[in-house]
């Protein structure tokens, strides 16, 4: 029976080849290892989060490039809203203008009319 018991137990020879994640499962490895591999992997995060990789510096050139695709065509969007206001601004100061001189035109008509039924009537 004791022998059993000895064999389950990891040597330490073996100790050294086990992962940490194994010595965790077999519950070798101490609370100090633990929580010194806790900080030393928090560490490594941080570390990652301070020092972006390529893909991270990829993402952020491609968002950058999307927003400054976005900002010029806003831009070239507004200036296209801009010359279309102008145009249509022209167009009705021309229809406007085309509307005064037929109705000018209309006005001196009724007149030029009214002067020939008076001439008719007095003759």
């Amino acid at each position: 029976m004791h022998a059993e018991k000895a064999s389950l137990q990891p040597s330490d020879s073996s100790s050294s080849y086990m992962t940490p994640s194994t010595k965790h499962f077999l519950g070798t490895e101490s609370k100090k290892t633990q929580q010194s591999g806790e900080k030393l992997s928090l560490i490594k995060r941080g570390i990652k989060r301070a020092i972006p990789s390529n893909d991270d510096e990829n993402e952020i050139s491609l968002k950058t490039r999307r927003i400054q695709k976005l900002f010029d065509q806003e831009v070239e969007l507004n200036t296209l809203k801009i010359e279309h206001e102008k145009k249509m601004c022209a167009l009705k100061e021309q229809h406007l203008k085309k509307m005064q001189k037929h109705e000018l035109r209309a006005a001196i008509a009724t007149a030029e009319i009214a002067e020939l039924q008076l001439t008719i009537t007095k003759k």
